[in-house]
């Protein structure tokens, strides 16, 4: 078990940095229509992919690698009645032809993979002109060794750039228009970012332990190294 196994049995809906505050904050800020193909890439338990219907009405599809997280947004689409497709997918290449979508979202996501190759494959499947919104951890400034090599081990976060690093990264990736719609200290731990979900329930079964030990030394790791983290709201254009 990993820390990605235990955020899907905990049942927390918006472990990104900010939790669903933040989600509400940079969708107040953006303009979707309802004939916008959307995707949310690692979409979790899929709160993001339903509010995002339940305010814009577009045709959004949700994936995420974890077979549970999967299970549980199909869970609560089917609850909330609302026609958001979710797929599990493989790491890697999107599934998906290019240019398919108007509107790209990752909340947490792209850190955890090999920056470059995500970003070129999100400026893949996005339509020219196409929106990109991405939450993502940051370094407050460059991390010292023992900081990186613990986020590596625990997060599996291959590396953390700072705010300006990240910029750097899409524009050289070809996005334009890059700015930041939100930055800020990650000032708690991701496993308590937005603990209450009216939907989700924790999976406890004889893996319950388990669990537990991963929360416990996550706050133990974001104690010692919180401080180096700050998040920020990315939006760009597919150029």
């Amino acid at each position: 078990m990993d820390y990605q196994d235990a955020i899907a049995r905990l049942g927390i809906g918006s472990a990104h940095p900010g939790g669903f505050h933040t989600t509400e904050y940079w969708m107040d800020r953006v303009e979707l229509r309802a004939n916008d193909r959307v995707l949310e890439v690692g979409c979790g338990t899929g709160r993001t992919a339903c509010a995002l219907y339940e305010r814009f009405s577009c045709d959004i599809i949700g994936v995420d690698l974890h077979p549970m997280m999967i299970e549980k947004a199909r869970q609560r689409a089917n609850q909330a009645s609302v026609p958001v497709h979710f797929q599990r997918v493989a790491k890697g290449k999107l599934p998906f032809s290019a240019s398919s979508f108007d509107v790209l979202v990752a909340e947490s996501v792209t850190v955890f993979n090999p920056i470059n190759a995500q970003l070129h494959e999100y400026k893949r499947v996005l339509k020219s002109g196409g929106m990109i919104i991405d939450t993502e951890m940051c370094a407050a400034a460059s991390l010292p060794q023992e900081v990186a090599d613990e986020f590596k081990r625990f997060y599996k976060a291959r590396a953390v750039p700072t705010i300006k690093q990240w910029k750097a990264h899409y524009e050289n990736t070809g996005f334009s228009d890059v700015r930041i719609l939100l930055s800020a200290p990650v000032s708690h731990s991701p496993l308590s970012a937005d603990v209450y979900d009216p939907f989700m329930q924790p999976t406890m079964d004889e893996r319950a332990q388990e669990v537990m030990a991963i929360a416990e030394e996550n706050d133990r790791v974001m104690r010692m190294f919180g401080k180096w983290l700050q998040y920020a709201v990315i939006i760009g254009r597919n150029s």
